[in-house]
Order: structure tokens, then C-alpha cells, then sequence
């Protein structure tokens, strides 16, 4: 068993009630420990030298002794020569002093929810963009080092928002942000025509500001602009869409049980209006509980994965504007298959959401334009290259 990842949902409660999340309204649980050192144990037990152990929630600081327990005993357990990122996702409202230099100290990577300008992000969260505001001016004052290496946010875009996105990415520019990754909010209803031409026009903003910033500062702030190496990327070879029923990576969820996808887990699917095939491809990924199971649930993950057909690369994926065969940038799209709508026979056929697909374009053209890096400034040190929006 090769795990690189482990993935903890900490907890299923928020301190937030963001417009478009798939857990709020959850009844409020949190994975008991046996579970989440029986999935530590087994990463560390891995033959893999680089392992990442990550936390997300609901939100993952409303059960810090959990977090703070986790990193104890990796660190405590470790073989000489492994080595272990942490990265922790947070709407960031709990991220005090205190906090903060408990996670410097530990370096764990910060991935702060947050939609941008004023205007996006009240459309999340309201009431929410001050104290944010106020986080990311702390934070690039009182730990410039910190911030600059280890502190990215995450942009989720509606169709509300995407008006204002260009307006978003300035701000977090000129916020000292160094790392911003930016997708689709999910099950959102597709309203009026395709959204491209709206992201042009936005991306196009956010085209010349990224590339005067990298020529200025030697960073590209927009993940989606890195380049580590000539596109197209998909692997041809595999008969995945994507890593998931690989059983590289184990999500705990709540209840104790395992996935290998964070999507797929009860916490995140049960609250979403799926079509029967994808809550099938959902539940092929799980493992079942995480105890000393575990290995043959992994095992198995690739069987089950097999039978949906979801998961294959060669099922047709479509919009409702054409098959994405046609599509120029078909090589270089990467769509989770559980975002999509598992529609004519049982998974043969899948259709990708009008925005997700649009972004994907968009960024495809813009990243093409965009100056190849070379390795030692595409990404800033501490954080790793991300291709993906």
C-alpha cells in the first residue's frame, strides 16, 4: 500500500454559512482517534519519502485539539527521511495570533477560503470581508516570511461573481497574496448563456496584471498561469480521468470511515443533488470504516471505481454545447468526475457544468500565453506548482 496523502475532515461544523456549501446544515461529528492514527499509522508506513497530511472541514480550527493531536503524532512516529508537508483549509475567522504562530511554528501550509473584493466575498459569507481584510494585513506585516511561503487562498467562483473576479485577483495581488487558486462553485443552476465570454473578459484583466506582477516580482500569484512543464498534460496511458481510484489517498471522514476522495465522502456528497450514477461513483471510492481493514478497502477502491464507468478515461464527457472530444483544449481539461452529471446510460456519458467547462477554456487560453517559468521561480519556495484552476 503506497498512500502519499491523508486527508482529515476534522469536523462537520462551521462558523460560517457560505452561499454555495455542500456541508452546512450537517449534524456536527468529528472522526474518533483510533481511526484517524490507524490512517497516520498507514501513511507512515508507506515506502513513500514526500507525504502530505492535510485538514479541512467544515471548519478544521473548530477542532484544533484534533489538528494539534494529528501533528504531534506524525511527527513523533516519522521514520528518518520522511518527509511531511501539512496544509490546513480554513475560512480563516479563527486564525489568531495564538493560532497562527502555532501553525508557523509547524509550517503548515494555509489555504484561506476567500472570494476576493468586498463585493465577492460578502456574496459568500456576509459580514465576513473585514475581518479578513484585517487577517491578510496582519499577516504580511507581522510574518512577511510566513505569508509569502506558506499562506495561499482559495477563489471559489459563481456565476454572480464571476463580474468581479478580475476586481478579486487585483485585490489579493496587492494584498501580498502569493498563491491563488481559483474554481468553480458546485450544483450551482445554470442560468442564461454560456458564461466564456463573461471569463474572457475577465481573465484578459487578470492576464496582464499576472504577467506585469511576474516580470515585477518574479511570482505568479495565479496558479492557474504556472507552468512546470509543456502542456498538453493528460496521461494517455491511464485509464483514469484522475487519481482517486488509484487508493493513493485516504480521507477520514467524520464518522470514521474512509475514501479516497474528499468529495466522495458522506459529508460532502450527502448534502449534494447528485444523479444516480455519480452517489454510485461517490460510494465506490469509500472504504468502508478505517480500522485494520483498511488495506484491502484500498485495494478494492480500483474494482469498484472500474464499474461506473464514471471514472474511465474514455467516457464521452460532454456540455451542453458540444461532446468535449471536439474541444480544442480536451487535453489539457481537468474536470472531478463527481462534479459532473452522470446522465445517459448509467455513466456512459457525462456532462460537465457550463461554468466549470468555461473556466477550463479560459484559463487553457490564457495560459498558453503566459511566460514559461523556469523551475526556480514558476512557484513560490515552500508551495508546490499547481496546473489546475
Amino acid at each position: 500500500m503506497s498512500l502519499s496523502a491523508v486527508t482529515v475532515i476534522t469536523t462537520s461544523r462551521c462558523n460560517q454559512r457560505c452561499s454555495y456549501c455542500c456541508v452546512t446544515g450537517r449534524p456536527p461529528a468529528s472522526p474518533r482517534w483510533p481511526a484517524v492514527r490507524v490512517a497516520l499509522d498507514a501513511l507512515l508506513a508507506s515506502p513513500v519519502n514526500r507525504v502530505k497530511v492535510a485538514f479541512t472541514g467544515g471548519e478544521p480550527l473548530l477542532a484544533r485539539p484534533l489538528v494539534a493531536r494529528t501533528i504531534r503524532y506524525v511527527e513523533a512516529h516519522r521514520r528518518p527521511g520522511q518527509s511531511v508537508r501539512y496544509k490546513l483549509l480554513t475560512n480563516g475567522l479563527l486564525l489568531d495570533g495564538r493560532t497562527l504562530a502555532w501553525l508557523r511554528r509547524h509550517a503548515v501550509e494555509l489555504r484561506i477560503s476567500l472570494d476576493g473584493a468586498q463585493r465577492a466575498q460578502e456574496f459568500r459569507s456576509a459580514g465576513t470581508f473585514d475581518a479578513l481584510d484585517r487577517l491578510l494585513r496582519r499577516l504580511r506585516q507581522r510574518s512577511p516570511d510566513y505569508f509569502g511561503s506558506h499562506v495561499g487562498v482559495a477563489v471559489t467562483l459563481a456565476q454572480e461573481t464571476v463580474p468581479l473576479l478580475s476586481e478579486s485577483v487585483s485585490y489579493l495581488i496587492e494584498s501580498g497574496v502569493a498563491s491563488i487558486r481559483i474554481g468553480a462553485a458546485m450544483d450551482l443552476p445554470e442560468r442564461g448563456r454560456d458564461p466564456f465570454r463573461a471569463l474572457d473578459r475577465q481573465f484578459a484583466k487578470i492576464f496582464e496584471m499576472s504577467l506585469a506582477h511576474y516580470r515585477r516580482t518574479g511570482i505568479v500569484a495565479v496558479t492557474a498561469f504556472r507552468n512546470p512543464f509543456p502542456f498538453p498534460v493528460r496521461r494517455v496511458a491511464s485509464p483514469w480521468v484522475c487519481g482517486a481510484p488509484l487508493g493513493e489517498h485516504l480521507v477520514v471522514d467524520v464518522d470514521g470511515h474512509g475514501s479516497s476522495c474528499v468529495l466522495a465522502t458522506r459529508t460532502y456528497a450527502d448534502g449534494r443533488r447528485l444523479t444516480p450514477p455519480v452517489r454510485a461513483a461517490a460510494a465506490a471510492l469509500r472504504t468502508g470504516p478505517v480500522d485494520e481493514r483498511l488495506e484491502a478497502g484500498l485495494r478494492h477502491i480500483s474494482v469498484a471505481a472500474a464499474a461506473t464507468r464514471i471514472f474511465a478515461s474514455g467516457t464521452a464527457r460532454r456540455t451542453a454545447r458540444r461532446l468535449c472530444r471536439s474541444c480544442e483544449v480536451v487535453d489539457e481539461c481537468v474536470v472531478c468526475p463527481l462534479t459532473t452529471d452522470g446522465g445517459s446510460g448509467s455513466g456512459r456519458s457525462v456532462r460537465v457544468p457550463a461554468l466549470q467547462c468555461a473556466l477550463n477554456r479560459v484559463v487553457a487560453k490564457y495560459r498558453a500565453r503566459f511566460p514559461f517559468q523556469p523551475p526556480k521561480v514558476r512557484a513560490v519556495p515552500g508551495l508546490e506548482a499547481e496546473i489546475a484552476p
